[in-house]
């Protein structure tokens, strides 16, 4: 069991390591973005993406947040449907990405200010 001053800074690892990921994914995803003219993703940049993703909601699970490991695995299962071309490159889905990612930052947020909420994550999760 973790004292509460290493779960503390367990805690401010694992905001620090999230944030930074965050900040890989949201340069990723525009980057992905600015490729739907072209109709043509980057694999590197989907990669990228997909690892991010599968990052966030393995440290999440770690510490036990569900919402955080939900949105994350709905994401890569969304990019991974992408990647496998069940699903067509469009802006819903750039928008779906993007409005999971703003959970996922609203989230982290609230776990970094220890503010104890939730979100429904029914209507992200549906898209």
């Amino acid at each position: 069991m973790l004292s509460d001053q290493s779960s503390s800074q367990a805690l401010k690892d694992f905001i620090s390591e999230t944030e930074e990921i965050i900040g890989s994914l949201n340069l990723d995803m525009v980057k992905l973005s600015d490729s739907l003219d072209s109709g043509d993703c980057d694999p590197d940049v989907l990669n990228g993406i997909f690892r991010g993703a599968h990052s966030i909601k393995g440290l999440a699970g770690m510490f036990g947040f569900d919402d955080l490991s939900q949105i994350s695995h709905s994401m890569e299962s969304l990019l991974d449907s992408l990647r496998l071309g069940k699903v067509p490159f469009s802006q819903y889905l750039i928008d779906t990405l993007f409005n999971s990612l703003d959970v996922l930052i609203n989230l982290i947020d609230g776990k970094s200010n220890d503010e104890n909420f939730t979100i429904d994550l029914g209507p992200i999760l549906a898209q």
